[in-house]
């Protein structure tokens, strides 16, 4: 990973840990059901480059402004469908906004987010995490790793091909309260080129 991406994580995971008490009990579309405590996280996506092998895979050039910054040109029909499903802004093509109703925050690519439930009955933990990015996804590397008194527990979540906005859910046996993140490094793939990096959503549980 590049060194600029890893100095933003760090400081991203910094700043999530000094907001977090606030940010996710906003974050929380309800009151606790009894026997649960229930928290979500979200954070902006934002492309950390393009790959021109994938682009040009699924019908897409990749182009450098005069600013320097580069962006996908659509260039066969199947390539200008999706640009027309996904309308171009700021050179990648915008999915809309919150379309989870995670309370997501855009981003440059989309949004990612992170959403825990702790079962204090069974101690058991149920993940729900995604992302709703600009484009259709190529593939996606995504894990979501809990951390408290009962140890680390990681769990991945990578696949191929999948829309624009895509989710995925467990139940995991944890005894313990503690911290959930979607890992650094978690990125998805678009069609366009576009790698996508998430800043590492986190929360409690």
């Amino acid at each position: 990973m590049p060194a600029k991406h890893v100095r933003r994580l760090a400081v991203a995971f910094a700043a999530l840990l000094v907001v977090m008490s606030t940010s996710t009990q906003a974050a929380s579309a309800a009151p606790d059901e009894p026997g649960t405590i229930s928290r979500t996280s979200s954070v902006p996506l934002s492309v950390d480059h393009y790959d021109a092998a994938v682009a040009a895979a699924h019908g897409f050039e990749i182009r450098t402004r005069a600013d320097g910054n580069q962006h996908p040109v659509p260039v066969t029909q199947e390539a200008q469908a999706i640009a027309a499903e996904y309308p171009l802004v700021n050179g990648v093509p915008d999915s809309g906004a919150s379309p989870q109703g995670f309370d997501e925050k855009e981003g440059p690519c989309g949004s990612a987010y992170v959403s825990l439930t702790r079962d204090l009955n069974n101690r058991d933990v149920y993940i729900n995490t995604g992302f709703a990015v600009t484009a259709p996804v190529s593939y996606r590397s995504w894990s979501v790793q809990l951390m408290g008194t009962a140890g680390i527990n990681h769990q991945p979540f990578s696949g191929g091909e999948s829309p624009a906005v895509w989710g995925d859910s467990r139940t995991v046996f944890y005894p313990s309260g503690g911290i959930g993140y979607v890992t650094a490094g978690s990125h998805v793939m678009l069609v366009t080129g576009a790698v996508c990096y998430s800043y590492g959503p986190q929360t409690s549980f």
